[in-house]
């Protein structure tokens, strides 16, 4: 029988025991951490000036991949390999990235 405080493993998933009575548990999902101050120490490797290897990198993050890239006027132009799972929502998340993060419009021919 579950104790309270108990980690138990449901369909893969951790989760802790909350309470527990005759055939019932009640569990928490969230990750342990979740509430709680985080401190990470990190050691930054290289910094990216390159507008096409920012682009590229943010295309990965979404599974894109990039045939050509172009940049003209302020602007990236570029144009996707053909993929079977590339969806329009990907695409519009990756022009909204790259405005964010590399500060550049993107158009996809």
């Amino acid at each position: 029988m579950p104790r309270v405080g108990m980690m138990v493993n449901v369909n893969g998933m951790i989760a802790r025991v909350v309470s527990a009575t005759s055939g019932r548990a009640l569990l928490d999902l969230n990750n342990p951490l979740a509430g709680k101050e985080v401190i990470y120490k990190l050691k930054v490797k290289a910094i990216v000036h390159n507008n096409e290897k920012k682009i590229n990198a943010i295309a990965r993050m979404f599974g894109i991949e990039i045939e050509s890239f172009e940049e003209q006027e302020g602007k990236a132009i570029i144009s996707l390999k053909r993929q079977k799972s590339t969806d329009k929502g990907d695409i519009e998340l990756l022009k909204k990235k790259a405005k964010e993060l590399a500060r550049i419009d993107l158009e996809i021919k």
